[in-house]
């Protein structure tokens, strides 16, 4: 400190300059991508202790298939409003193209497609497949998505403090 102490002004602000920069690149490249998984990892946690309660609850088995089937329905709503299956309307959300696009590098343009590009992959890969590629403003709009649904959550956001609110440094 007293060698620091003693360097011309000059020196001394070109080198606190270096330290703040270094600083903020170390925020960027590791504290707030760790906290970008840290809350991503507890927001599936939400999500699949809404379906572990579900099944407790309703005494329905809930398999990894339905996850999927409920995440594609959210992906592409409004479209899938009132249908069987996300692909019923044969439109889809820019959500919806964007999140296979990631998953899949390629188009899925219909069921068929889907089917094809899933068939190798159990729903627990394809769940988390989904998942790892949503942000995590989606993760939560899908949590309150999923709890309205059942009308558990009537207010706007029942994640208390949303997540994405605190990230200063994106």
């Amino acid at each position: 400190m007293n060698l620091y102490n003693n360097l011309p002004i000059e020196l001394q602000n070109v080198i606190d300059r270096h330290i703040q920069s270094n600083i903020k690149d170390f925020i960027k490249t590791r504290v707030q991508i760790e906290l970008e998984q840290y809350h991503k990892k507890r927001l599936r946690t939400l999500i699949f202790n809404y379906y572990n309660d579900f099944k407790i609850k309703h005494n329905i088995f809930v398999t990894n298939r339905m996850i999927v089937n409920c995440l594609l329905m959210w992906i592409n709503h409004p479209h899938s409003q009132n249908t069987d299956n996300p692909f019923m309307s044969g439109k889809y959300t820019g959500r919806f193209k964007n999140v296979m696009t990631c998953i899949f590098s390629s188009r899925i343009r219909n069921e068929k497609q889907y089917l094809f590009a899933t068939k190798h992959l159990s729903g627990h890969e394809i769940v988390n497949k989904i998942l790892d590629v949503l942000t995590i403003k989606e993760l939560e709009k899908f949590y309150t998505y999923e709890l309205r649904w059942i009308g558990k959550c009537t207010q706007k956001y029942i994640v208390q403090i949303p997540l994405t609110k605190y990230n200063f440094f994106l």
